[in-house]
């Protein structure tokens, strides 16, 4: 694919030309935000725009137009990162790119002819940059950027690279609605004020985060980032339709009450993995599977849906220490994990001695800190075993209600040693692997098929190819989203699972007929 760059600028807030520019002080980012590990998000949204009143000419006029004006309220996002403390020079803004894609329709991409789903190897041209590599230089790293891709059809395609640094879903969410309804002019209810300071006050910054504590992040998320990577992981797409979906629920009802939809997804795609991965004989296996959980519900009296910042925290389940297992079981642990994330939890982690009470609270499960600072993890080792989904789903919900457990609600609440058992666990993280961690993360819920700019819904809303440079790329990850669309509003009880593996792992997980006969591996996006 030819994509031709035809102009680019940084787009800045409305404001920084009016009398309120005194108004874009440097933003404090919030603990959580410190210690999110730098990587760039992607999605891209396709429009036919087969209307014959929309004014083809001016649609990138109209995108920038309205950017600016929605970064007034939204500024941060038009700023740099600071030592890890804070977003200034708002002046720099968000890059814009517009592009020219030659010799292909949007359909080349969305719906091959010939039959075959989408083209993802694509994908990652329509985006301003390669998604989900580490980033070096985070200070140069733009919180949102933005690629506006014409065919020759006339159909466009938005390209947009998220900074997971302040960017969680419900702050892109938040984000992308209240543009879309800036551009279009006509759903004023779309729109968001952003509550900018409330994050902070929760959980206040601390003056600077131990090298360690980033170092490992960046090591479980990137492997050995002064390294070229040995090979490149493999992405694909894979479709779960409504009867799937209750086939699995109803499989992972017989450890569990009422499963949902993301906890048997999870632990049937975690089983499949883990087969596969010991079809291959990998020395590293999955054996822990972390969420991320929105802290906004769980905190309403403290933190609005409008909060901004990346305010998750991970739920995590271990298989590491237990002989074969069922998705039903797995599955109770996924629950188990979740329950744990509550308001205690959350009350515990917030305040002044936030990241002090989240590294007290790894002491308690000894060899644990797997992800970042504030997940709850338990240690993982290489079992060698072939895990079922029973078990599975009982494992993660069992992970989710270690949340609730009192020990570790005293233990994060304790906050006096706090920093010596941050170090005390990075030690332990040492021991393991980036390749035995599976993370899970969902845009199901943010509304990724709804963004009318003008022009109607998305005909689809797509995620990432495989990647094709030399940088470091986070592995062993999923992520769901609805699969709905314009002409497929119904469609939303399907749901897609982009996954991203060991190419070889990958292999047998798509010729694995069990998992097979729950998916449809990349089906094409219906053009009506």
């Amino acid at each position: 694919m030819e994509v031709s760059v035809i102009s680019t600028e940084n787009i800045k807030p409305w404001s920084l030309a009016g009398s309120d520019r005194h108004e874009l002080k440097p933003f404090k980012l919030c603990l959580l935000d410190q210690l999110m590990v730098s990587i760039h998000s992607p999605l891209v949204l396709f429009y036919t725009m087969k209307d014959e009143h929309h004014d083809k000419k001016s649609v990138g006029k109209r995108l920038k137009a309205s950017l600016s004006n929605t970064l007034n309220p939204f500024y941060p996002l038009a700023g740099r990162v600071k030592d890890n403390l804070i977003i200034h020079d708002f002046e720099k803004g968000v890059p814009f790119t517009e592009t020219r894609v030659k010799g292909h329709c949007l359909s080349d991409v969305a719906s091959p002819r010939g039959g075959g789903g989408p083209r993802l190897e694509f994908l990652n041209n329509l985006l301003p940059f390669e998604p989900h590599c580490y980033q070096e230089d985070e200070a140069a790293s733009p919180q949102l950027s933005v690629q506006l891709n014409t065919f020759d059809c006339g159909g466009i395609a938005i390209g947009i690279n998220l900074y997971h640094k302040l960017m969680d879903g419900a702050t892109t969410s938040a984000f992308l609605h209240t543009w879309a309804a800036n551009c279009s002019g006509d759903n004023p209810r779309m729109k968001k004020q952003p509550e900018l300071r409330k994050a902070r006050s929760v959980f206040p910054p601390r003056d600077s985060i131990p090298t360690e504590v980033q170092t490992f992040s960046n090591r479980l998320f990137f492997g050995d980032v002064g390294r070229r990577p040995r090979r490149l992981p493999a992405s694909r797409r894979f479709v779960f339709d409504e009867k799937a979906i209750a086939m699995l629920r109803t499989k992972a009802g017989l450890s569990i009450t009422n499963p949902t939809r993301l906890e048997a997804l999870s632990a049937f795609i975690w089983e499949s993995v883990l087969k596969a991965a010991d079809d291959e004989e990998q020395q590293q296996q999955p054996t822990c599977l972390t969420q991320g959980v929105n802290m906004r519900p769980l905190m309403s009296q403290r933190l609005s849906k409008q909060s901004i910042g990346n305010l998750v925290t991970t739920a995590m389940a271990s298989c590491a220490d237990s002989p074969a297992k069922s998705m039903r079981e797995l599955v109770s642990l996924i629950r188990d994990g979740n329950l744990r994330v509550d308001e205690n939890y959350l009350n515990g982690i917030s305040g002044e001695q936030g990241l002090t009470a989240m590294m007290q609270g790894q002491k308690v499960f000894e060899g644990i800190p797997r992800q970042q600072v504030n997940d709850s993890l338990t240690s993982c080792k290489d079992t060698g075993n072939n895990v079922t989904m029973k078990e599975l789903v009982g494992l993660l919900r069992e992970g989710m209600a270690r949340i609730v457990d009192e020990k570790y609600i005293n233990a994060i609440c304790d906050a006096e040693h706090g920093f010596e058992a941050m170090l005390e666990g990075d030690k332990l993280l040492g021991e393991c692997g980036s390749g035995e961690l599976m993370t899970c993360s969902s845009w199901i819920g943010f509304g990724t098929n709804s963004y009318d700019f003008g022009w109607g819904k998305p005909l689809w809303t797509g995620l990432y190819g495989d990647p094709t440079g030399d940088h470091p790329y986070a592995n062993n990850f999923l992520v769901f989203k609805e699969l709905g669309g314009r002409g497929r509003e119904n469609s939303n009880a399907a749901i897609e699972a982009w996954i991203r593996l060991d190419e070889d792992v990958m292999a047998v997980l798509e010729h694995d007929p069990h998992f097979i006969q729950y998916v449809s591996p990349n089906p094409p996006i219906i053009i009506n």
